[in-house]
């Protein structure tokens, strides 16, 4: 059964710690050098609040935990003006499950939020 939470909240659910420091460990060093930021990695993934849908896999949920994570790490990249490259296999664009409040609360769905340019919206491209 899918869960859907933060990935601090999923790192002490799971009981993932190892990954998640093995994970954390080998872009912090990255993140350090090429950001003139004073943020701790670490306390930027403590505080992203974007929801994330974590499935088993397996019998256990570290490989959706590690794309989530990975997925986590590359927004905050972005969000201090960085670039971060995943050669990854989890890392496939149509597997990354973030969720937004509005989803969870009832919000427009995503049938409708295609809709709404109108159905000329092939004519756009």
């Amino acid at each position: 059964m899918a869960k859907k939470m933060t990935i601090f909240d999923a790192v002490e659910a799971f009981e993932l710690y190892d990954l998640y420091e093995d994970i954390i460990d080998a872009y912090e060093a990255e993140f350090y050098t090429r950001s003139e930021m004073e943020a701790d990695l670490r306390d930027l993934i403590e505080e992203h609040e974007e929801i994330y849908e974590f499935s088993a896999d397996d019998g256990d949920y570290s490989e959706s935990f590690e794309r989530n994570l990975k997925e986590a790490i590359s927004i905050i990249f972005d969000d201090h003006g960085l670039d971060v490259d995943f050669d990854d296999e989890y890392m496939d664009d149509d597997d990354m499950d973030v969720y937004d409040d509005e989803s969870l609360e009832g919000g427009p769905d995503q049938d409708e939020a295609d809709g709404a340019f109108g159905e000329d919206e092939d004519e756009l491209f």
